[in-house]
């Protein structure tokens, strides 16, 4: 079944979620909150749509050896990262805001050959 929300690897609705949590005055940390969680639910997402289920096995081996987790980045792993850089917490809100709406390329690559790919 195909999920209309991450039918492909763009994320532009996510664009459109955050413009509308803006224009209701959320705060940037909760606008960062939610599109984390939108880009978790699309990492699960395509992960259950795998053709081949060693695909997502692999790609949860992937993130645990990088994140220590298998369903990737923890919202307070992307704030410490961010903050260890020297970012300030602003900047580091807009940076999850921004990475959320982007898949990985060279994931992308591998696993889903000829599909589209986010600007």
């Amino acid at each position: 079944m195909v999920d209309p929300v991450f039918e492909t690897a763009n994320y532009s609705p996510l664009q459109q979620c955050d413009a509308q949590w803006l224009a209701e005055g959320l705060s940037i940390e909760e606008r960062a909150r939610r599109a984390h969680a939108y880009r978790r639910r699309a990492r699960f997402w395509a992960r259950d749509q795998a053709v081949d289920a060693g695909d997502a096995a692999v790609l949860e081996v992937r993130d645990l050896a990088v994140h220590g987790n298998a369903e990737g980045p923890s919202f307070e792993e992307l704030i410490n990262r961010g903050l260890r850089k020297g970012k300030s917490l602003d900047a580091v809100y807009l940076g999850i805001i921004g990475s959320a709406q982007r898949s990985n390329a060279e994931v992308d690559a591998k696993y889903a050959p000829g599909e589209a790919k986010t600007p």
